[in-house]
């Protein structure tokens, strides 16, 4: 999923954060807590959620970014980074989206959705 992977690619590297939290997504910590699927999870200090394995951090993000494909198919990849890392909580949202939409080898305009059909 060249998506994911790209968040991943952009949040960091090996031994950053996303990496340290089995968290490749750098996503925070659900309010609503989470599936049984994922086990516990943890928190850190910055309220980022902590992953017992890479692998379930992994599975996290990718059902997190299909799970907001369905709920709103008429989303960008602008608009979902909008979202999911905007410029409020000091995010570079449109380089993100830039980085992302190029790796996927389509411009931020494009309907996420399109991506996974």
């Amino acid at each position: 999923m060249k998506f994911c992977s790209a968040i991943r690619d952009f949040e960091g590297l090996p031994g950053d954060r996303n990496y340290r939290n089995n968290n490749p997504g750098n996503v925070k910590a659900s309010p609503v807590g989470y599936a049984p699927m994922y086990g516990k999870v943890g928190v850190d200090k910055d309220n980022f959620a902590v992953f017992r394995d890479y692998a379930t951090g992994w599975l996290y993000l990718q059902n997190y970014v299909l799970a907001k494909v369905k709920k709103y198919p008429q989303w960008t990849i602008l608009d979902f980074f909008n979202h999911y890392a905007p410029e409020s909580d000091n995010n570079p949202t449109k380089r993100y989206a830039e980085f992302v939409a190029h790796r996927c080898g389509v411009d931020i305009h494009t309907n996420v959705k399109s991506l996974f059909v």
